[in-house]
């Protein structure tokens, strides 16, 4: 991997660190609001090194598909969150020096496709892809945990990519 295209990793504090999870249903037959909030010591097992969101490119055009996986390069399974059949991911926007992020897949998940966490066994990909539609520089976010039953508490970032 070429240090261009090295993952960012972004991960809780030491000591503590919190998830929020919601959960929204649109629609004529579900409007509910779940909000799960949870604050206790980072997981023993795995190591935030050994998971990786990348992207193929290191740049892109307007409207190119963008191509990602998420590879677990440990000896734990790593647990995420899906939507219908694909992992939860936002796409993050460098906004004035700040990373905001805009939009995504599955955040809210809408209540007609099923929500529920996806593993990731030692050393399998996940792939997937995305099409943005308007130029500056992205990442792909994601939450993620080592343990079936904790919350996914855990963060990772892919590689940067300017879109022209």
């Amino acid at each position: 991997m070429s240090t261009s295209n090295q993952t960012t990793i972004r991960s809780a504090d030491s000591k503590q660190y919190c998830a929020l999870w919601a959960r929204i249903g649109l629609g004529g037959f579900l409007v509910s609001l779940t909000l799960i909030c949870s604050c206790k010591e980072p997981p023993t097992a795995g190591n935030l090194s050994e998971l990786v969101v990348q992207t193929d490119k290191s740049h892109y055009s307007v409207g190119e598909t963008i191509s990602f996986y998420i590879q677990n390069y440990s000896q734990s399974n790593a647990y995420f969150g899906h939507c219908g059949e694909r992992i939860i991911f936002l796409i993050g926007t460098k906004e004035g020096g700040r990373w905001v992020h805009t939009n995504g897949w599955g955040w809210p998940c809408l209540a007609i496709f099923s929500m529920g966490v996806t593993t990731l066994s030692p050393e399998s990909v996940y792939t997937d892809m995305v099409t943005i539609h308007q130029a500056g520089t992205y990442r792909i976010f994601t939450w993620f945990g080592w343990h079936s039953d904790s919350t996914l508490a855990d963060s990772i970032f892919s590689n940067e990519f300017p879109i022209q």
